[in-house]
């Protein structure tokens, strides 16, 4: 479950960055955070807090359960 979310948020950050003509280092910007923090996230060595989940759900325009694909379970 959590590499889902990790693919999940990287395909969110690459199709936001596709379509904005925006590079990786300006999301991790947008959203507070260091380059170097954020490349480590993406990797899925340390995990994003659901406050950098909040602030990227803002930034794609979408909500958390979208960025994350959560779905709930029966």
């Amino acid at each position: 479950m959590r590499e889902q979310m990790v693919n999940n948020i990287n395909a969110w950050v690459d199709d936001y960055c596709q379509r904005n003509n925006v590079k990786k280092e300006a999301v991790a910007e947008s959203i507070g955070m260091s380059r170097s923090t954020f490349y480590v996230k993406l990797s899925g060595k340390t995990d994003f807090s659901i406050f950098d989940a909040v602030e990227m759900s803002k930034l794609f325009n979408c909500s958390v359960s979208e960025l994350l694909d959560v779905t709930p379970s029966d």
